[in-house]
């Protein structure tokens, strides 16, 4: 089963390349996907990278997220998100991974991308289980560090971009680095 999954760090570190990956992934075990990217000015099946569904408007993702069952879900500029739409957002990662009988829809694994974890929603942010940190500023990686138990995670302020810091809680960090061959 997937769990939630929550991936951070600064501007061109690496974060949309690994959740595209992922998708891909995904996608090749038969999965369907759904991104919501409000920076894209149009969207569509397939748009900038992304495989599966984009919606740049959350009124779209709502209706797609909630009438389809068993998706990966994409959220990119997740504190975008959750500053405008908190608690629909929070009702994705909360209720959205059971499956609602009565609309058909949910069963869904969320993966929310973000500079700064912690200005997104805390109760969001604990329903992740699974984190991708990639270089991040001191302070940040103290909190993640913090957060999910996890001392080597205070080493991202020095990590070089493409490289990322894998966690699934209660388990050893991973190390990895995106490659593009």
């Amino acid at each position: 089963m997937l769990t939630h999954i929550l991936i951070v760090g600064q501007t061109l570190s690496g974060k949309s390349q690994l959740a595209r990956r992922l998708c891909g992934r995904i996608r090749a075990q038969g999965k369907s996907i759904i991104v919501y990217d409000p920076t894209l000015p149009a969207g569509g099946p397939r748009i900038a990278g992304w495989p599966g569904l984009v919606c740049t408007d959350w009124a779209h993702l709502e209706r797609v997220f909630w009438a389809s069952r068993g998706c990966f879900v994409v959220i990119d500029e997740a504190l975008d998100a959750f500053s405008t739409h908190k608690l629909e957002a929070r009702a994705m990662l909360t209720r959205g991974r059971h499956i609602d009988p009565a609309s058909g829809g949910g069963g869904h694994c969320v993966c929310l991308v973000s500079q700064r974890h912690r200005l997104l929603d805390k109760t969001a942010r604990d329903q992740c289980s699974s984190l991708f940190a990639f270089t991040v500023n001191p302070k940040d990686a103290q909190d993640l560090a913090d957060d999910w138990n996890c001392p080597e995670l205070l080493r991202l302020p020095q990590t070089p971009p493409l490289i990322y810091c894998h966690v699934r809680r209660h388990s050893p960090a991973r190390w990895g680095r995106l490659s593009f061959s």
